[in-house]
Parts: C-alpha cells; structure tokens; sequence
C-alpha cells in the first residue's frame, strides 16, 4: 500500500504534531508500507533541511516544499504528487490540515483527515492561532475573526468535509465537536495519542539534574511549555505568587520560551519572587525528563485544551498532576483519581496548588494513577487502530 502524508509540521522542526506524524510514519515503515511525507515548510533553511534527510529523517522519503502564496502552492503539491506517482499510485493520502484538501478540488482521491486543532469547529481568531473549541456561527464568528476570514475557512471546511473519505481524531471530546459540525459519526474514528511508557521511565529513571538555590527541602512545581497565553502561564504566575506567601519554600520552574517571558519576569521583580520563580528557557527535547524528574508537582494549566504528548509524558513522570479542566481534560484524566482538575483561573490554580501541598496522601495516589491509566489506554497498540483506518479506507 502506498501513503502519502501532507503536512507543515515533520522533523527537523520539533512539536506534539511533529512527534504524532514522524512516528506514524515510522510505524508504517517498519510495517512494510510505501510512505511519502510532502511538507511545505515556509522558513526552514535548506542546511537544517538537508542536515534531517542524513540524519533524524534517514530513510523515509520526505518531500519538502517552500510554498508559494494561495493558491500557487496548490499547483507545487499536485507537481510533487505527479512526480511521487511515477513510481506507483498512492491509494491512500492523509492530510493534516484543513487547507491540503485544495490540492484535491477536482480529483476525487481516498483521504485521511487527521486532526490536530478545532479547524472544523473555527476559523481562528486574530488574536490566537490556535482554533478554539467552540461551534461556530456567523454571528460569533466574524466579530472574533473578521467576515472575509470567516467565509473563506467556512468554504475551506466545505471542501475539506466534502473531499475526506474518514476523519482521525485524537480523542472523544474531539470527535463530538466534529459531529457537532456536521460530519456523521460514521466518517470519524478515534485514535488516541501513544506513548513508550517503559522507555520514558528509563531516561527518567537514569536523568541527574542539580539547579543552584533548589534542594530536596523545596517544594518544587513545574511547568513545560511555551510561554504565551494560550498555556494559562501568567494565570500559574499569579496563583503561584498567592501561594508563595502561604509556603515560603515552594519553587516554580518554567520549561521554555515564549511571549511573555519579560513580563513574567517583570511580575516575579515587582513582586519579589525572583528567587522562587526560575526560567529554564528552551531546552532539547530528552532534557525536559530531568525537569520532570526532579519536581515534586507538574502543571498543566492551558486555558483550552490539556489533551496532548506532553501530558502523556507528564504521567510517565509518576508525580502528581494539577490539571485544568478544559476542553479534552476529562477524556484522559479523572479528578481526585490521577490528577486535581482546578478551573483556569489564579483563585483555582492557587487554591488546588496549596490542596495538593497539604495532602501528601492524596499527592503519592493520583501520581501511581495516572502511570497506570498512561500505561493502561496510551500504549503502541493505538497505532494499530490508525493502520485499520487506513486499510478501512482503502478497501
């Protein structure tokens, strides 16, 4: 069989959407599949590009794109398809954004949705790129997004649900908003995100990390993520500072870059918690399992969705999670069983920070939990449930 991937977001380039399609693809490969991968990449020096192709994407035939403005790259990606087929046709494309079903206007072909946003659910507001999950309407929509903008995504997700044969999506939550959106329940399978459990506890297991002014008498929580708002971290802030008064030697240590860096940092000034509040900054991927090695608690506060790689990976931690409860939150976690739900804002972060703090019982159970729960639903055997999509379109 052969597969063609067409996405903006593969390796060298690191994300949750980079880490799903490589190790789909990988999957696919090792089962025998012929798989091509076209990525438009719009700033991507071609060094780091070639660089992939030696090393991390060794032996998988990506196919990379500078994409020109709308619609030229649609002509760019039918070229490359035409060049791809003259080794064989594919049987099969998964798309990976609501825009590559273009490529397809007047061909009818079998075609894999995978979802990774709400591109169904919303155009995307001005404001924040990611899509919320909210059904829209005219009279909501324009005023977030604009009326051109609104119509253009609303005759894209025509297109878009017209040309998909199935549609992939990550969780239960997910798969309501898209019926919600007037897909039949039918089209859509349920493929939730996969994990290497055993492995992820080996590095952890095996990290060493010392952080000057930070001892085994803190009480150490942490945050691994971009620094902008969507991520609720000036919300995490603020509660911490409510919380800092209460326990003196708590610490709060933020994995990555971002945004709001400055102003985070001009927060912990005014307020004179710079020596409990520590920047990490952007670190390589395998670092992060140090940081989360180390700490006693992991925050996971986003303000729309907390269902994702990372969160897997938080669970492999085996330390206690405060979650918000937002979008996919529940899909994955349970409250008071292997993580604290807290709402997103400061009163609530603050308020469940302190709970878990007080109640070291409750802290050790949803810990053990939630690797059992990790272990139990987000194990390799979720790739399987992809390739029968796959097999299930094609046949």
């Amino acid at each position: 069989m052969k597969i063609c991937h067409i996405t903006y977001d593969f390796p060298p380039t690191k994300g949750g959407v980079e880490t799903h399609n490589y190790s789909l693809v990988k999957y696919l490969l090792k089962k025998g599949y012929d798989v091509d991968v076209i990525v438009l990449r719009s700033s991507l020096p071609k060094a780091q590009i070639a660089k992939a192709s030696a090393t991390v994407n060794k032996g998988i035939k990506v196919h990379d794109i500078s994409p020109k403005p709308f619609p030229f790259w649609i002509f760019q990606v039918r070229k490359k398809i035409k060049k791809i087929e003259e080794e064989g046709k594919i049987d099969v494309f998964d798309i990976h954004s609501i825009n590559h079903a273009f490529p397809f206007v007047f061909q009818k072909r079998k075609i894999v949705f995978s979802l990774h946003y709400f591109e169904l659910n919303c155009p995307g507001p001005r404001v924040n790129p990611f899509p919320q999950p909210c059904i829209s309407s005219f009279t909501k929509c324009w005023r977030c997004c604009g009326i051109k903008r609104y119509f253009e995504w609303k005759l894209t997700r025509c297109l878009a649900i017209k040309k998909t044969t199935k549609f992939m999506a990550k969780y239960d939550h997910m798969k309501k908003l898209i019926v919600k959106s007037g897909v039949g329940e039918d089209r859509i399978k349920v493929v939730p995100h996969w994990i290497d459990v055993d492995k992820n506890r080996k590095i952890m297991e095996n990290s060493k990390l010392t952080i000057v002014g930070v001892d085994e008498h803190n009480n150490i929580f942490v945050h691994v993520g971009r620094l902008s708002p969507e991520k609720g971290v000036m919300e995490l802030l603020k509660a911490f500072n409510i919380l800092i008064k209460k326990y003196k030697n708590a610490k709060l240590i933020f994995v990555g870059d971002g945004v709001l860096k400055t102003k985070m940092e001009d927060f912990c000034s005014k307020n004179n918690i710079d020596n409990n509040v520590i920047f990490v900054g952007a670190v390589k991927h395998d670092a992060i399992f140090k940081y989360l090695s180390i700490t006693n608690y992991i925050v996971s506060c986003q303000l729309y969705d907390n269902y994702g790689w990372a969160l897997l990976e938080y669970m492999c931690a085996v330390k206690p999670i405060i979650a918000t409860n937002v979008g996919a939150t529940s899909d994955i976690l349970e409250d008071g069983y292997n993580a604290l739900f807290a709402e997103p804002t400061i009163e609530s972060l603050s308020m469940k920070m302190q709970e878990i703090l007080e109640n070291p019982k409750l802290a050790k159970k949803i810990a053990k939990n939630a690797l059992e729960t990790v272990r139990a639903k987000h194990g390799y055997g979720n790739l399987r449930k992809y390739e029968e999509l796959v097999k299930e379109v094609v046949e």
